[in-house]
Parts: C-alpha cells; sequence; structure tokens
C-alpha cells in the first residue's frame, strides 16, 4: 500500500494520477473530505462512492473494485452510508447548488476523483472513492474552504481580504477546523480497510 497526497483540485489529481498509473497499481482508493449534498449527512458522516457523476449528474466510470473492500470501508468507522459522489472542477459553496446535486442523485461533492476516474478507466484500474462530509448541505464552507481543508493551498490574497470583510465568519473558523480534522480522519480510516484488502495507492 502507498499513500499519495495529490493536493486539491482536478488538476493536481490529475498530475498524481497520472505519475502514479505509469507503474503496476492493484487498485487505487481516493479519500479525503467533501461537501454534503444529503441534509441527513452530518459533518464527520463517510461516504463510501457507490458511483461517480459529473455536474450534471452524468455518470463517471472506472472499474470497481470489489464488495468486500467497499464494505471494509464501510464497516470501519460509524456512521458510513453508500452513495453517488459528484466529482467537479471547482468547489460547489451553496446550498442551492448542492441541492441541485442532490436532485441528480450526489449525496457528496468533491473536486478530485473525476480526474483519477478518467485514468482509472484508461488503464483498467479499480477505483475506490471515499470521503467524509466536512460541511453540510446546509452550512456550505465557502470562502473559509481555502483556510481549512486538508491539502488545500496556502489562501489567496483574495480569499484573505474576503474574510477580512466578513468578520462575523471569524469566530467559525477554530470549529471548522476541529471538523476538517474529524473528517479527515475518518475518511482515512475507512480508506485503510479497504486499501488493506487492495494493495492499492
Amino acid at each position: 500500500m502507498r499513500v499519495v497526497t495529490t493536493g486539491m483540485g482536478q488538476a493536481a489529481a490529475a498530475r498524481s494520477a497520472a505519475t502514479e498509473l505509469s507503474r503496476r497499481v492493484d487498485a487505487v482508493v481516493v479519500a479525503g473530505v467533501a461537501g454534503g449534498c444529503d441534509p441527513a449527512l452530518a459533518t464527520g458522516t463517510v461516504v463510501v462512492a457507490t458511483s461517480l457523476c459529473d455536474l450534471e449528474g452524468a455518470p463517471l466510470t472506472a472499474p470497481a473494485v470489489t464488495a468486500a473492500a467497499r464494505e471494509a470501508a464501510l464497516g470501519a468507522v460509524t456512521p458510513a452510508v453508500p452513495g453517488i459522489v459528484a466529482s467537479v472542477d471547482a468547489v460547489v459553496d451553496s446550498a442551492p447548488a448542492r441541492a441541485r446535486l442532490l436532485a441528480v442523485g450526489a449525496v457528496a461533492v468533491e473536486t478530485e476523483a473525476a480526474a483519477w476516474a478518467g485514468i482509472c478507466g484508461r488503464t483498467a484500474v479499480p477505483l475506490l472513492v471515499v470521503r467524509a462530509v466536512l460541511d453540510t448541505a446546509a452550512r456550505p464552507l465557502g470562502a473559509a474552504a481555502s483556510l481549512v481543508l486538508p491539502g488545500a493551498d496556502a489562501p489567496s490574497a483574495g480569499r484573505l481580504l474576503g474574510l477580512l470583510a466578513h468578520p462575523a465568519a471569524w469566530p467559525s473558523l477554530p470549529r471548522l477546523a476541529r471538523a476538517a480534522g474529524l473528517a479527515e480522519s475518518r475518511a482515512a480510516a475507512a480508506a485503510v480497510a479497504a486499501a488493506r484488502l487492495l494493495g492499492a495507492v
């Protein structure tokens, strides 16, 4: 098993995927945090993807891992649920946009797995996506995402200025950082449980 940190976004994920899948790989488990689209999913809930879709709900396909690996991920932490995960190009940070994704079947949304799915599909490498909800459907992170998301790039001056213009958001940053740590640790535990069965990246 090998652990790779890709950074945030499809471009960073595509670079990592191209490098890692240029060698022999038995399977890939993509893990990290996501935004909730289903209002029933609280912060820290692990979502084990049954499939991936894009912003419009169109399926993104890649070879699937074994049922045993999916069950291992689901059984590693509580709460954990199966569901469709949307993988998009930019952070979806409004409640109405999350509701539109829920309407096409996605229970959570993230910004890296589509890149892995594309290359796994071309190389016939099984893929499992494991995400833990960080920000819920009702309370997206918005500008704070660049400050608390694990693997996020350093916040830009524009992001920081945006936060300075909204001081009411400042008290929530420590809570968001704690939530990010919880979500990341749960996603990692579920991913490791699956990867042990797969010998995965």
